[in-house]
């Protein structure tokens, strides 16, 4: 696993590329899966929106965990985005990791690009489920005392949980 911090944004890398058809695979286009939480406005869409408008090399699918947010017409507009329906309770966990594992059997993304704690942790299984890589940009340091109690265990849990 690599992290690297840059503007308050951690990206987290699980998977390892090992050889040289590998590397050759990774300056190909890209089929690339995003996944948050909401499209409600906040700093994960709007970089969801952003990659999805601006990178013109890789194809950007959009797997949000809840329904239809305030974001949801403009990402639509640029992408296809998936809803996966989840309510905010905990067998709803289970659920959501069996639509996002069905979801990444059927549109075979070359990586996944998860946003946000929620996202972070179903990603995390389906990427060990199905041997994809997935790349966690974590849109909260988990290390102040302004974060919650939840953001500071997992920030600290979660590259243990990403390692390849």
């Amino acid at each position: 696993m690599i992290a690297l911090r840059g503007s308050g944004v951690l990206v987290l890398f699980s998977g390892v590329l090992q050889t040289a058809e590998n590397l050759e695979k990774w300056r190909q286009n890209l089929k690339i899966l995003q996944v948050v939480n909401s499209l409600d406005t906040g700093g994960a869409q709007t970089l969801i929106e952003f990659l999805a408008s601006s990178d013109q090399r890789n194809q950007h699918l959009v797997a949000v965990l809840l329904g239809k947010d305030a974001m949801s017409e403009r990402v639509e507009a640029l992408t296809n985005v998936t809803y996966l329906n989840l309510t905010k309770n905990f067998l709803s966990f289970f659920l959501g990791s069996w639509r996002l594992f069905k979801l990444v059997q059927k549109e075979k993304p070359d990586l996944i690009h998860s946003h946000l704690l929620q996202s972070d942790i179903l990603s995390v299984l389906v990427s060990k489920l199905t041997g994809i890589v997935n790349v966690s940009t974590v849109h909260t340091t988990g290390f102040t005392s302004h974060d919650s109690m939840q953001s500071r265990l997992l920030s600290r849990v979660m590259p243990f949980l990403s390692k390849a």
